[in-house]
């Protein structure tokens, strides 16, 4: 049904606050994709400060120095991280329920309009609670049917970043180099300390080591594992 035919049973009044209602969701829209993306350059920046900190408690430490003051630094930035985080997600939690409640009446008005002037009582409660009116044996069936075959169509996901942390660490620590902030332990600490650490977590074996025994290795040339031959 287009908008046309709505025109015919839609008074003026009517029109207007549709068209205003609209108006004013793909507002509130825009400004939640803007806030989005102030929300991850905030957080962002207040990992980078936090990554940083951690890398020079290390440096300290293998420099063998008083730790003291880096430790508070990282301390403070690591504090800073989670109050950012949590008011960044109270912020974006209000608009999005802002969002949700217009888009919900968005539906609403759009489901009404193809209704026409006489609604059924079971259609509106099915509407409002998330379902579907009553319906019959051969409209169920048809259902089923497309319910199992985007079923069979969707993939599945597999996600494995047990190494993902560290990349991401690395990445906070160099791009400072990047950006306007002096900071000369980035390229002190960056490529030895996350070369350590991944090394740590993802131990090789050194070309031409010989390979320690394992106590499941079985000598087939001992006597006791011999097969007698006579008896």
């Amino acid at each position: 049904m287009t908008e046309e035919s709505d025109s015919v049973w839609l008074s003026q009044w009517e029109s207007n606050l549709i068209s205003e209602s609209q108006d004013k969701q793909q507002n509130i829209v825009d400004n939640l994709e803007q806030e989005n993306l102030n929300v991850q350059s905030k957080l962002w920046g207040s990992f980078q400060n936090c990554a940083t900190s951690i890398a020079k408690v290390y440096v300290e430490r293998e420099n063998q120095k008083n730790g003291s003051e880096a430790f508070r630094d990282a301390a403070r930035d690591a504090t800073l991280l989670y109050k950012d985080g949590v008011e960044m997600a109270r912020k974006l939690s209000d608009m999005g329920m802002t969002v949700g409640y217009n888009r919900r009446n968005k539906e609403i008005l759009q489901w009404v309009r193809k209704r026409r002037r006489f609604i059924r009582r079971d259609e509106l409660i099915a509407m409002l609670c998330g379902g579907s009116a009553i319906q019959t044996q051969p409209q169920q069936q048809q259902q089923q049917n497309q319910q199992s075959t985007q079923q069979r169509k969707s993939p599945t996901f597999l996600s494995n970043d047990d190494d993902s942390h560290l990349d991401t660490f690395r990445e906070a620590i160099q791009s400072i180099g990047t950006t306007n902030i002096s900071n000369p332990v980035v390229d002190v600490i960056a490529d030895p300390f996350m070369m350590q650490q991944q090394l740590r977590a993802s131990p090789t074996v050194v070309i031409g080591q010989k390979r320690s025994n394992s106590p499941l290795d079985v000598n087939m040339d001992s006597p006791s594992h011999k097969r007698h031959r006579y008896f």
